[in-house]
């Protein structure tokens, strides 16, 4: 794989993050620095992003994903552990032209 290095500048960007576990914790505290505003999709969150939301640092949409969640994206993180999941992500993200960041897979995704 031939990677181009790329420093993306995410203050005020919509980023979609889909997963409420650890992984994806560590992607969104990385994004906030980043001042990247953050929208979760998992169904549920743990206590340090429900913390997180409570905070009103993300807003969380307790749902299965869905591609038009990618809509407003403009930037996408994948960071379940499911499998099929994050290449179904990965997928749709493909389709839309948004970037996306498939945590520990890097075939599957277009930034790292």
């Amino acid at each position: 794989m031939n990677l181009y290095p790329v420093f993306a500048d995410l203050n005020g960007k919509n980023v979609l993050v889909i997963g409420g576990g650890m992984v994806a914790e560590r992607k969104i505290g990385m994004l906030l620095r980043a001042g990247a505003v953050i929208d979760v999709v998992a169904t549920r969150l743990n206590p340090a992003l429900l913390e997180c939301k409570q905070r009103g640092e993300l807003t969380h949409r307790a749902l299965q994903f869905t591609p038009q969640q990618l809509d407003s994206a403009w930037l996408v993180v994948a960071a379940t552990d499911d499998v099929a999941l994050n290449r179904r992500v990965a997928e749709a993200a493909a389709l839309r032209q948004k970037w996306v960041n498939v945590v520990d897979d890097p075939a599957l995704s277009s930034f790292q």
